[in-house]
């Protein structure tokens, strides 16, 4: 302890930037991030605030964590979960059960990314029928 009875300033190694990192694409947990790299409660928003270069890295970690997350609730939303079922306090076999709500959750969240590339080509070919019909007016149906 220093002089004022405080505990010294622990400093971000690269090590530690890189544990707060991997923890954060993990979990998406900024407190646990900041547990398993040593760091004080808040160390990181502070330097966030601060480092540009941080503050993209933590973008980055978070797109990460989002996006495996995105790919379990897609595995359970079409695989389900299995769950044991008990008679008389033993496992006689298992049933898969489905979340209806994690379902339709992702189909509203994913049917934009779906359907884009119907919706473009109905828009092409409008255009496209309606640059046909204009230039047969103006130059004849031949």
């Amino acid at each position: 302890m220093g002089s004022s009875g405080k505990l010294p300033a622990v400093r971000w190694s690269a090590e530690r930037v890189q544990t707060f990192f991997d923890t954060l694409a993990e979990t998406c947990n900024v407190k646990e991030a900041e547990r398993a790299a040593c760091m004080g409660e808040r160390a990181a928003y502070s330097r966030r605030k601060r480092d540009p270069e941080f503050r993209a890295a933590w973008e980055q970690a978070i797109r990460e964590g989002y996006e495996k997350l995105q790919l379990i609730a897609m595995e359970r939303a079409m695989n389900g979960e299995r769950k044991a079922v008990r008679k008389d306090g033993k496992i006689v076999g298992y049933d898969r059960h489905y979340s209806d709500r994690l379902i339709l959750t992702l189909l509203a969240a994913h049917k934009p990314k779906a359907t884009a590339p119907f919706e473009e080509a109905e828009t092409a070919r409008r255009s496209l029928a309606e640059k046909i019909a204009a230039a047969k007016k103006k130059f004849g149906d031949d």
